[in-house]
């Protein structure tokens, strides 16, 4: 089985013909009657046969193409010996009962699915093949590999049953001399060098075939794109990265569904070898024009399609992308959701933030990680009231990415975190607070040491952890606060800049000690041991007060 059978109506000639490009530019060859059918060949026996050698006949559907006879006869046909029917509805008409249980594609809208198209005929095909990476014309061996020997007496010693071994099953070793002529030996200068090359793809040995694969991307030839498309499902993950890169090189659009269905199988070379950065590399060489495919790849029925469109958009972006990543935000499944909101947050969508302070809800703790991450990148003051409320979350993780993204939005995340202080929110939420001024930094340090200031006990101790965390940056004015008449203020100072430790914090704290009156030193330490004993029974009560 060789090819995709396109039937169709003379009425829907023109959708044919780029239905067959799209085909052929995937890698797969298409027989349709204008340009196979000859005029002295017994038609119906020509159909018969070119449907019994396809792996799977496309039907266009119209009202022209179900009222046509020979279109009824040419699918019933393909039922009948057992060839998959994809159904393409360009125009809406009654379908035959027959047809009614049929998956079908629907063109007669604004959005073309192409993609989906191919996946069918991907699927079709794999299924005709013991292995969907076998090359054609090559032999499938993955059973062989795995069969024991005959007698299932293994002679002679370990290393001769391993070379004998791999004599018998490695196809296309790198050692196998080329059965045809090398690609390094083909000049590019020749008339036929291309057509050279691309026999060259189905060479049996490995080698042979990245050679041609690069030979070709330098050439940057389109006739060899066939040949490229059919090499990306080779059984070695070293041609199908060298096809992956040339394809990219040459930007071919239709072979972004076809590197998604590579990425799709995830299958690594042996040992660490081989991985998707080169295949996501080639699709991102291809730049904008990619970028229509994989927006309809979003709406795809498998959700790893999803995921890797979804990645790759992320890293093109363009018009177009950031629409369709919003609507990656409703995936049903979540790791997309989660690498969409990622992906917004690299492109630093500003349009976006409703959307993903409306995920910040999600059920999934990593959806509301990556969230949360992409606002925090955007730095958009409406994303801080719903970060705000994660602070209270019961997983730290997501704690910790709010904390993060308040502390990346800056100064005017700062009112909202002290408002959780004076608060005397729950310790989880106070703690994330206190870390998300620390990061904040200087500009934090003027607020703090305010609250430092207030009549409440409780609002001073926040204070002291919030400044404390901060280090050398708070320093310069908890000093200057030693200076300041109430005797608690000092106190709750001069305890921050012990606990930051510098020499200049300790220098400090020493000469203010010093210059205390005797008896005043005594009774202010006295009354701070009860304010320290009084905050340390709520840090108990509160079992989360350190935590994060």
């Amino acid at each position: 089985m060789s090819h995709v059978f396109v039937a169709y109506n003379v009425e829907n000639a023109a959708f044919a013909a780029d239905l067959t490009r799209q085909i052929e530019d995937a890698g797969f060859p298409v027989w349709t009657d204008d340009r196979h059918l000859r005029e002295d060949e017994q038609w119906r026996e020509a159909i018969d046969q070119a449907i019994r050698d396809a792996f799977a006949l496309v039907l266009v559907l119209s009202p022209e193409s179900t009222a046509s006879e020979l279109v009824k006869y040419k699918w019933m046909f393909a039922l009948g010996v057992g060839v998959q029917v994809i159904l393409v509805i360009v125009e809406q008409t009654e379908l035959h009962p027959r047809l009614q249980t049929l998956p079908a594609l629907n063109f007669d809208g604004d959005k073309s699915p192409w993609g989906k198209l191919i996946r069918q005929v991907q699927r079709a095909h794999d299924k005709t093949r013991v292995s969907p990476f076998a090359r054609p014309g090559q032999p499938d061996r993955s059973r062989a590999r795995h069969s024991p020997p005959p007698d299932r007496r293994p002679s002679g010693s370990l290393l001769e049953r391993i070379r004998r071994n791999q004599e018998e099953n490695t196809d296309g070793a790198p050692g196998e001399q080329p059965t045809t002529e090398h690609p390094n030996s083909i000049d590019a200068s020749q008339p036929n060098a291309v057509e050279r090359l691309i026999k060259a793809l189905e060479d049996g040995n490995r080698d042979a075939r990245v050679a041609a694969a690069r030979k070709l991307s330098e050439m940057n030839d389109r006739t060899a794109v066939p040949g490229l498309m059919k090499m990306l499902r080779d059984d070695d993950w070293r041609v199908r990265e060298a096809a992956a890169q040339a394809l990219g090189k040459m930007q071919v659009a239709a072979a972004v569904m076809a590197l998604l269905e590579t990425l799709r199988y995830g299958r690594p070379g042996p040992f660490g070898g081989g991985n998707h950065t080169a295949i996501t590399s080639a699709i991102c060489d291809i730049g904008p024009a990619a970028v229509p495919v994989l927006v309809d790849a979003l709406s795809d029925d498998d959700w790893r399609i999803r995921l890797h469109a979804t990645d790759v958009l992320g890293q093109i972006g363009g018009e177009g992308a950031v629409p369709a990543l919003v609507g990656g935000l409703r995936d049903p499944e979540k790791r997309v959701r989660w690498r969409a909101a990622e992906a917004l947050g690299d492109l630093g969508s500003v349009e976006a933030v409703p959307d993903l302070i409306d995920i910040l809800r999600d059920s999934s703790p990593e959806v509301q990680i990556a969230a949360a991450w992409a606002l925090g990148r955007v730095r958009h003051a409406d994303a801080i009231s719903g970060l705000i409320h994660l602070l209270d979350n019961r997983d730290w993780r997501v704690r910790w990415a709010a904390a993060e993204a308040l502390w990346e939005t800056g100064e005017i995340a700062i009112p909202p975190l002290l408002d959780i202080l004076r608060e005397r929110r729950p310790g989880p939420a106070r703690s994330a607070a206190i870390r998300a001024l620390a990061e904040i930094g200087a500009p934090a340090v003027p607020p703090l040491i305010e609250l430092l200031t207030s009549d409440r006990w409780d609002h001073r101790c926040v204070a002291v952890d919030a400044l404390g965390t901060m280090g050398d940056a708070a320093v310069p004015a908890l000093v200057e606060t030693l200076t300041e008449a109430n005797w608690q203020v000092c106190w709750a100072a001069a305890e921050t800049l012990e606990q930051i430790g510098t020499p200049a914090a300790l220098r400090a704290v020493k000469g203010w000690r010093e210059n205390l009156p005797p008896g005043e030193a005594e009774h202010s330490q006295a009354e701070h041991n009860v304010e320290n004993d009084e905050h340390n029974s709520v840090a108990e009560d509160d079992p989360d007060h350190d935590e994060m």
